[in-house]
């Protein structure tokens, strides 16, 4: 064995003789242990303003567990809270390849959570294609902001959340120059927010795509509604 500052770190053919050697009920109860000892040092380091190094220490642990926790399905919510969080980190810290892995377990744990449509999948997919389009790769950006945007609406998600969803694809389509995309976009989002604080956006970057289009009416009335809902909201 290999002794690492303050753990021991077991070779990977001694851990899994040790492993095998457990009953089936031990090593589930063993697992939710160490799960729930990760989880609560993961709430720890990632919330509570830790050290870099002390973040360092702790990133092969919640890795190891995320692993292991998407290959056997022991998913529990701090599980899946401890994997968004290792993701943001990653990125954070510059290591997107790693962030988009973390993110990928993610989503598998959200999937056994609660199926393939929920609100918690439909974030989980929206901050995978955050990834991927820091990595460069709008395509596959571009499909996943599409796909959490069916699943938020499948899944009878809050309209304002729908209206993120829908906000993202807009900036995507117009950042590769598609504005008639963003513009369609960004008006289904406007009519999902109705008269929410954050249309007051929307209408806002349609009245400027619609003055780029040459669409001055168009530009206009989005200018309107804009202008009513700053005046009610104070903003």
């Amino acid at each position: 064995e290999e002794v690492a500052e303050d753990h021991v770190a077991l070779h990977p053919t001694v851990a899994r003789l040790v492993r095998a050697s457990l009953t089936r009920d031990l090593r589930a109860g063993t697992s939710r242990a160490a799960s729930a000892l990760v989880c609560y040092g993961g709430s720890f380091f990632f919330h509570a303003g830790a050290s870099w190094t002390a973040n360092a220490r702790w990133v092969p642990h919640a890795r190891a567990l995320i692993r292991h926790v998407a290959a056997e399905g022991m998913v529990t919510r701090q599980t899946l809270e401890l994997a968004r969080n290792l993701a943001d980190t990653r990125a954070n810290a510059g290591r997107l390849d790693d962030a988009v892995e973390v993110a990928g377990h993610a989503l598998a744990i959200a999937e056994k959570l609660e199926g393939a449509v929920s609100r918690e999948v439909s974030r989980c997919v929206s901050e995978l294609a955050w990834l991927h389009g820091r990595l460069g790769d709008r395509a596959t950006r571009r499909t996943l902001l599409a796909r959490a945007l069916a699943i938020a609406e499948r899944a009878g998600a809050e309209p304002r959340e729908v209206g993120d969803r829908l906000i993202e694809l807009a900036a995507d389509h117009e950042a590769g120059g598609n504005e008639e995309a963003a513009l369609e976009m960004l008006e289904r989002a406007a009519t999902t927010l109705g008269k929410q604080p954050d249309a007051a956006v929307v209408h806002r970057r349609i009245e400027d795509l619609r003055t780029r289009r040459g669409d001055l009416d168009g530009a206009r009335r989005a200018r309107e509604v804009a202008v009513q809902l700053e005046e009610l909201y104070g903003l």
